[in-house]
């Protein structure tokens, strides 16, 4: 096993210039990044590309701010006009002032064809919000759309209503029709899923940001139910797009019995989102449960599957809306972006969801990712059953260890119950794993001694480890603590290396942070 670079800032993998990940060795670093310490932001000018704009597009940006930009005005480049335009949406309805923003509409022409190009100028001072759009989103142009238009095209205005001439290949479809292929092979009773009910987006944050603004286009005006500890920004879509949210963030039985006491006294909601399983607490909901209320009391459930995937869980039965981060174990490769979005036929809003997306859906994928999607994805379920046989060892060897205070995994939790009850014919719990040691110095000490990649993202072909709290809710530490979010927990979401020396490493750092 090739041991991984552990200087700071290296992007990850290191062979790709399109990599989604970026190098934080130590646990004292990781507080410095978090601190915004100078000396720690310069030598890291990668990262995830939500959260870190990636070099080739703050170069494409500052290129368009030469030529077009006014004084202090600052831009962000979005694939179609609506898209830029939600942006400045965004950023005037979130504004302390009346922001002075605009779109330039503009076409990258290469000899392959005409490309749509939308940028977004406002001042300066409305950077802060114009990125959080970016987060949210989900659909900022990629690095590679950067790269094309900087380095083969000629950059013009564009003429209104003129569209896309670049040729296309077929990789979206294959990645589609792979898709479907899984699900239907998973020996589930739910009804045949046809490609033609999968979107695919720029990335997974996407397809919840587009699917809560279907909602809010189709649907009574109400509150969302965000139920379980989720991902950071999906909460964040869900409080800050739209009339708010409620937050059962503990995601239980008593979460269930408030809810329903919530409904049956008449209070209408927009729709409910929850993951399969939850983020980094691996908690499953029973989705049986909640189906039944939505059928009773008339809203979508929509699902986020990212952390188990559509290889080793099939919540159709209970989902309306079906949502994955692409970026993770479909691709692998953490060297681009994608989501995909599917509509369940057996569901009561399938009818409107799909006339929704038929008039409304912009396809914003960009086509150089999307045939490295295609490729990276070739292998994907037998990467997957090789991470199981991995993380079910690297798991054994966390809960044997005396100084792990807590071990997450969906086959170790009390709502194992509900994973069972989606749980594909393959049988596994997923290859991400998070523990909590008895002290802070304990897990810098095993932070700090494991020799293998250490960074943000999970789904990888190689191991990959972060103290994901401290990186996610840093500014909301306290906050998270109340729904069980440890801020000294690791993340660990467990790779395709040889068995017997990722148990070695992880068990040399187990013995450096025993000697605390």
């Amino acid at each position: 096993m090739t041991l991984p670079s552990q200087e700071l800032g290296t992007s990850i993998p290191i062979t790709s210039k399109h990599a989604i990940s970026v190098t934080l060795p130590t646990w004292q670093l990781v507080l410095d990044f978090l601190e915004r310490d100078e000396s720690v932001l310069q030598k890291m000018p990668m990262g995830y590309p939500r959260f870190q704009i990636h070099p080739s597009i703050k170069k494409l940006c500052a290129y368009l701010e030469g030529l077009y930009a006014k004084e202090g005005e600052v831009a962000f480049v979005f694939p179609t006009y609506n898209v830029a335009k939600r942006c400045c949406d965004f950023v005037v309805e979130k504004s302390e002032i009346i922001p002075n923003v605009r779109v330039l509409q503009l076409a990258a022409v290469s000899p392959k064809g005409e490309c749509e190009m939308d940028v977004v100028f406002l001042p300066e001072s409305e950077f802060a919000l114009a990125k959080t759009y970016w987060e949210y989103s989900g659909q900022g142009i990629s690095s590679r759309f950067a790269e094309y238009v900087l380095y083969h095209c000629e950059i013009k205005q564009r003429a209104l209503g003129s569209s896309n001439t670049l040729k296309l290949s077929n990789a979206k479809d294959l990645v589609r029709s792979r898709i479907a292929d899984i699900l239907n092979d998973n020996g589930s009773k739910s009804e045949h899923t046809d490609k033609d009910d999968i979107y695919l987006y720029p990335s997974g944050m996407s397809t919840i940001f587009n699917i809560h603004r279907c909602m809010l286009d189709t649907l009574p005006n109400a509150k969302s139910v965000c139920f379980g500890f989720p991902f950071v920004d999906t909460l964040g879509i869900l409080k800050d797009v739209g009339p708010g949210v409620h937050f059962y963030g503990f995601g239980d039985e008593e979460s269930l019995d408030s809810l329903e006491d919530r409904l049956a006294n008449g209070e209408r909601i927009l729709g409910l989102f929850c993951e399969c399983p939850s983020n980094p607490l691996l908690k499953t909901p029973n989705l049986q449960r909640l189906h039944e209320l939505s059928i009773r009391y008339r809203f979508p459930v929509v699902v986020d599957d990212t952390i188990s995937g559509f290889y080793k869980v099939d919540v159709r039965p209970y989902a309306d809306v079906i949502v994955s981060s692409l970026t993770k174990f479909f691709s692998g490769e953490a060297d681009l972006m994608a989501g995909s979005l599917i509509l369940n036929k057996e569901s009561s809003f399938y009818n409107t969801f799909k006339k929704y997306f038929n008039q409304s859906f912009e396809d914003t994928f960009w086509e150089e990712d999307a045939i490295q999607l295609e490729i990276n994805s070739r292998d994907f379920v037998s990467r997957c059953q090789l991470a199981n046989t991995n993380t079910e060892a690297v798991l054994s060897l966390f809960k044997a260890c005396p100084i792990i205070s807590k071990v997450f995994h969906p086959s170790v939790d009390k709502s194992k119950v509900y994973f069972d009850s989606v749980k594909t014919k393959h049988g596994s719990y997923g290859m991400l794993i998070s523990i909590v040691f008895e002290k802070e110095e304990q897990s810098a000490a095993f932070y700090d001694a494991l020799d293998l990649h250490k960074g943000p993202s999970l789904g990888t072909n190689f191991t990959l480890v972060i103290p994901f709290v401290l990186l996610a809710h840093y500014k909301e530490l306290d906050d998270v603590k109340q729904w069980g979010v440890d801020r000294n927990l690791i993340r660990l979401s467990i790779g395709l290396e040889n068995k017997e020396l990722l148990l070695k490493s992880f068990q040399k750092a187990l013995d450096c942070a025993m000697r605390v």
